[in-house]
């Protein structure tokens, strides 16, 4: 990208940007903006260094790059930590950041891919710690940040989806496989199973516009995803509506359930014999079981530190044949991240997640937005799940800080509604204590009717 270009792109982020935070607010601004930049705009604006002649194929790219989402990450972590608005929850990835900087000191070689798989990761954690503040924020049942979001993840999906139309209407039958403004149809599926964690809960919020935007939000997220025939990304969208369904507690918002799984199955029933016909063709998925295998003898021979981040390719393709001639990582989230990492620093990094799902299983079964919230929370990290499983992009940026930032809002989400939910309890409480304390001179607790009669009485 020229320094021409660059300067445009930066003259036009920053009037966009400061046009939408002076509108909107500083905090619903920053959502629009982050979402906008991690969807439809996340572009390398400046790289700190020479790209290889020959580029390997990794979770970042092969040299650090400053991007439109890391600017905005960065920026919006400083103001916190300077404001002291940092959340005791935001501080479930400081063992991973400790360790990444270990790691890079001394652990593993300095190389410029790895500077940049680890600011990437960094990123990743910055992404969480942004999150988690905005889901506070949507926690104090302020309508407008949630109509912002719901706005923000609508404006973006159809984007997508235009860009997927288009791109069947011009191509006609050469398209076999739609990837809209980006270069791998994988990851306009993967946008979308994300996003859900947001969209099934603010599909179900009290304000109508809000409800609204959630819903056409999903269905133009189903839209675009069809055309792409990417089956693990199909897959976890159907595994994101089942479990949302399922979870449901009673018959509350029973026709919407319904709705939602008539929606999920009738979007995919046009690409329904496209799909079969790639699993006939190509059931394996290519060279997945071999990578698979490779990835998992390079795990057992390594299994406590790693290659380094962004390094599985350049390590392993020097003593696995597979890896070499493909040219691509294992096909598994989770073995990549113990590969590169190491295990114990692949489990600090799926810390976040993990305190995510410790709040939302206490409230899978809680009627009202807070079982709303853990129920999405949940689905949607089923449904990535099953995604990592077979595919290793969700590693891969902008996708693994799009997850962290949904993930993060989720959580906050959740833990400001629970303290809500306790400081009411608390208010209960004591107005129930206050009914039942005893009047002064008697021993026995009285009702709060103390009139003129009473005090006449005991005089």
């Amino acid at each position: 990208m020229s320094t021409e270009v660059v300067l445009a792109l930066g003259v036009l982020g920053v009037t966009l940007g400061g046009l939408t935070l002076f509108h909107l607010g500083r905090v619903r601004g920053l959502v629009v903006c982050l979402v906008a930049a991690l969807t439809i705009a996340p572009f390398a604006l400046l790289r700190l260094g020479t790209l290889p002649a020959v580029p390997t194929v990794g979770i970042a790219a092969p040299v650090p790059s400053v991007t439109t989402y890391g600017i905005l990450v960065a920026g919006a972590t400083a103001v916190l930590l300077l404001e002291g608005k940092l959340q005791r929850l935001s501080l479930a990835v400081l063992p991973a950041v400790l360790y990444l900087l270990v790691g890079v000191v001394a652990l593993w070689p300095r190389t410029p891919e790895l500077v940049s798989g680890a600011v990437h990761l960094l990123t990743v954690a910055g992404c969480w710690v942004v999150g988690v503040a905005v889901g506070r924020v949507l926690g104090r049942a302020d309508p407008r940040t949630g109509r912002a979001l719901a706005y923000a993840l609508v404006a973006v999906t159809g984007l997508l989806a235009a860009s997927v139309a288009f791109q069947v209407l011009v191509e006609g039958s050469a398209v076999v496989r739609a990837s809209g403004i980006f270069g791998h149809p994988a990851t306009l599926g993967k946008i979308a199973v994300i996003t859900t964690g947001l969209l099934l809960p603010l599909s179900l919020s009290p304000d109508r516009s809000t409800r609204r935007a959630g819903v056409w939000a999903l269905a133009l997220g189903f839209a675009m995803t069809a055309p792409t025939l990417s089956r693990a990304n199909i897959l976890g969208l159907l595994v994101v509506v089942v479990v949302w369904a399922v979870l449901q507690p009673g018959v509350r918002h029973r026709n919407r359930r319904v709705l939602l799984t008539v929606l999920a199955g009738a979007a995919f029933v046009p690409v329904l014999s496209r799909l079969l016909g790639r699993f006939q063709t190509d059931s394996a998925g290519g060279d997945r079981p071999e990578l698979l295998a490779a990835g998992l003898r390079q795990l057992a021979a390594d299994p406590w530190i790693g290659t380094g981040p962004n390094r599985f390719v350049t390590e392993v393709s020097g003593h696995e044949w597979i890896v070499a001639q493909t040219g691509y990582p294992v096909h598994n989230t989770f073995v990549l991240a113990a590969a590169e990492l190491g295990v114990p620093g692949a489990l600090l990094m799926l810390l976040p997640v993990l305190v995510a799902l410790r709040l939302a299983v206490p409230a899978l079964r809680t009627r009202g937005t807070r079982g709303d919230v853990a129920r999405g929370t949940f689905a949607m990290l089923a449904g990535i799940a099953s995604v990592g499983l077979t595919g290793w992009a969700v590693l891969q940026q902008p996708i693994a800080e799009l997850l962290f930032l949904v993930v993060g809002v989720l959580a906050g989400w959740s833990s400001a509604l629970r303290r809500e939910e306790v400081a009411e309890e608390a208010a209960g409480a004591a107005r129930g204590r206050d009914a039942t304390e005893p009047v002064a001179g008697e021993g026995r607790a009285t009702s709060l009717r103390v009139g003129p009669a009473r005090r006449t009485a005991t005089r």
